[in-house]
């Protein structure tokens, strides 16, 4: 089931069990896997990477991409590393960070900022939807093309 990383460490791999758009599930989900010594350390799509290690307690956040392929500006990740948190990653559309300083600051406390974050992952949520329904209607128009034929063809 699982491999031993260069420090026996042993490590296994993941998928996450809920959307990850719920966002607060998915923090939640990282903290539990936290507690019971799971510690997430990479992150592919929307699985997660764990080695197994002792149990603690460390808050997870989530923060939407502004972009696909989006660099992270090196001064937010200072700013946030002094303020007790440190990039663990990224699962999906999101950049995941990790606290274990119960008293740090929360990351983006003002809704203003927050909105402008989930702006990208609304407009990308609705492209998303609008292709899925685009992709529905035309296998439907095409089962309904062939059925016809096909019911000409018998008749």
């Amino acid at each position: 089931m699982g491999a031993e990383n260069s420090h026996g460490q042993s490590s296994y791999r993941k998928s996450c069990p809920i959307s990850i758009y719920d966002v607060a599930a998915v923090e939640t989900w990282l903290e539990d896997l936290a507690r019971k010594g799971e510690n997430p350390v990479c992150f592919t799509g929307s699985r997660v990477d764990l080695l197994l290690d002792e149990p603690w307690e460390c808050r997870f956040r989530l923060q939407p991409l502004q972009r696909w392929k989006e660099a992270l500006d090196p001064e937010r990740v200072e700013a946030y590393r002094s303020m007790g948190w440190r990039l663990v990653g990224q699962l999906g559309p999101f950049w995941v960070w990790r606290c274990d300083d119960p008293n740090a600051p929360e990351l983006d406390t003002d809704p203003v900022v927050q909105g402008e974050g989930y702006r990208y992952l609304k407009r990308r949520m609705i492209f998303r939807t609008v292709g899925l329904i685009w992709l529905a209607m035309t296998a439907y128009f095409i089962l309904a093309v062939a059925l016809s034929a096909a019911s000409l063809r018998t008749s």
